[in-house]
């Protein structure tokens, strides 16, 4: 019951402020959920993972935004306000991750629960998977830079198309249909 009432207050903090449209708030919010997360020591954790996640692509979106903005002579707040809501939502949503167990949050619902217990297997998986493959091209002598984009693709597209084979045949020899 309990991991039921955080996971519905952290679908309702995430809704609402994905509503805030005002700039304003938005930079309170960051500087309030800042002080938290300094408060429950977890501000260089979470901090990091904004850091290297999320700051390329926020960074990136504004640039080309305001680059386009000022060809036009037109500018506007709207990309900096996303950008608040973005690094917002990804504080809200770190924090909530490292402070609560997700499976024990999504455990009210056995479907889900087994749905995402196969999706972090299947992470689990393709990083070693990934990981193999690296270490066999270096062992080639090929290195990083021979490590090719669609052979990797490929390789991922095929085994994720036998794993859900070997788990569809494991789920119906156990009577259990999807």
């Amino acid at each position: 019951m309990k991991n039921s009432i955080i996971f519905f207050v952290f679908i309702t903090i995430i809704f609402l402020f994905s509503l805030i449209r005002e700039i304003k708030i938005l930079l309170l919010s960051v500087i309030f959920f800042s002080l938290l997360l300094i408060v429950t020591n977890d501000f260089t954790g979470v901090f990091k993972k904004i850091l290297k996640l999320i700051f390329p692509y926020v960074g990136a979106y504004l640039l080309f935004s305001y680059t386009y903005s000022l060809s036009k002579h037109y500018i506007t707040l709207e990309p900096l306000t996303t950008s608040l809501r973005v690094v917002l939502l990804s504080m809200i949503s770190f924090f909530f991750i490292k402070k609560f167990s997700f499976l024990k949050i999504i455990s009210f619902s056995k479907d889900l629960s087994r749905i995402f217990t196969i999706a972090f297997i299947n992470i689990r998986n393709f990083i070693r998977t990934l990981t193999e493959m690296e270490e066999a091209a270096r062992s080639r002598g090929g290195g990083k830079k021979n490590f090719f984009f669609p052979s990797i693709f490929k390789s991922f597209f095929l085994k994720s198309i036998f794993r859900a084979e070997e788990v569809n045949n494991a789920f119906k020899s156990r009577g259990l249909y999807f």
